[in-house]
C-alpha cells in the first residue's frame, strides 16, 4: 500500500503516526501508536474532519490530490467546497461494481454530484470517466461515439460552454494548468511536458511555495508538536 499523506504528531505525550491509503484493500488509514498499528477504514466525512483538523494538514492533503494522475470532478464549477468533493470522488467515490451499486443509497450531496453531469462509462470497466460510478449500459446509454464526443462538463460540444484556459488556450477537457492561487499562472513542474502548451514564458508560475506544507506564506514551525511530510 502506497501512502499519500503521513501525519506524525504527539498525543498525551506519545507519539502518534497517521498515514492515508486511499486505495489500500482492506483499509485507508494506518495508525500507529507505540508500536502498535492498527489499519481502519474511515468514510469521506470521517477521513475530511482529518484532513481538516489543522490548515497544515489541509495544505498537504491538498498538495498530495494535486499530484493524482487521474483526479476526477474536473467538470464541477469552482469555488468553495470543490476540492473536497474531488478528493470524495477521487479518493472515496461511487460504487465500483455491481454489488456495490445494488448496496448503494446516496445521500442529496451524493445525488447532486450524480445528476449535474451526463455519465461516460468507459468500454471495459463501465466506471463514469466524470465521477467514476459503476455505469453499466442497463443504466447508461451504450451510444460509445456520443459519449467520446463530450466534454468534461458532459456536454456536447455544440452546446458547451466552457472557457479556454487563459494560460495554455486549452477546453478544460484537455488542461492540465495546476493554477497558482496567488498570482493566477501555472504551477505545473518546470521539467512537466505540459510547459510546453503555455503560450508565453510569462505564464508560469515564479512564486515560492514550502515543500513542506505547500503554502505561499509557509505556517510549518520547527517547534510545532506535529511534523507533516
Amino acid at each position: 500500500m502506497k501512502e499519500l499523506i503521513v501525519i506524525r504528531l504527539i498525543m498525551g505525550g506519545c507519539p502518534v503516526e497517521l498515514k492515508f491509503v486511499p486505495f489500500g484493500e482492506n483499509c485507508n488509514w494506518i495508525l500507529t501508536r507505540e508500536s502498535v498499528t492498527h489499519e481502519l477504514r474511515l468514510d469521506f466525512k470521517a477521513s475530511l474532519s482529518i484532513f481538516l483538523m489543522t490548515p497544515k494538514i489541509w495544505a498537504i492533503t491538498t498538495a498530495a490530490f494535486l499530484n493524482e494522475p487521474h483526479p476526477l470532478g474536473n467538470y464541477l464549477p469552482s469555488g468553495y467546497g470543490k476540492r473536497a468533493l474531488q478528493m470524495f470522488l477521487t479518493w472515496f467515490g461511487f460504487p465500483k461494481n455491481a454489488e456495490e451499486l445494488k448496496l448503494f443509497k446516496p445521500a442529496a450531496w451524493q445525488e447532486r454530484l450524480l445528476n449535474d453531469h451526463t455519465h461516460a462509462p468507459e468500454e471495459v470497466t463501465h466506471l463514469c470517466g466524470f465521477c467514476g460510478i459503476f455505469c453499466p449500459s442497463d443504466v447508461c446509454s451504450s451510444d460509445e461515439e456520443e459519449m467520446e464526443d463530450l466534454c468534461i462538463c458532459g456536454k456536447k460540444p455544440s452546446k458547451c460552454k466552457c472557457k479556454k484556459c487563459k494560460i495554455c488556450k486549452l477546453k478544460p477537457s484537455e488542461c492540465e494548468c495546476v493554477i497558482c492561487e496567488d498570482c493566477k499562472k501555472c504551477r505545473c513542474d518546470p521539467d512537466s511536458p505540459h510547459r510546453d502548451f503555455h503560450s508565453k514564458p510569462k505564464y508560469s508560475c515564479k512564486c515560492e511555495y514550502c515543500d513542506d506544507c505547500g503554502e505561499k506564506k509557509c505556517c510549518c514551525s520547527e517547534s510545532s508538536d506535529s511534523v507533516l511530510y
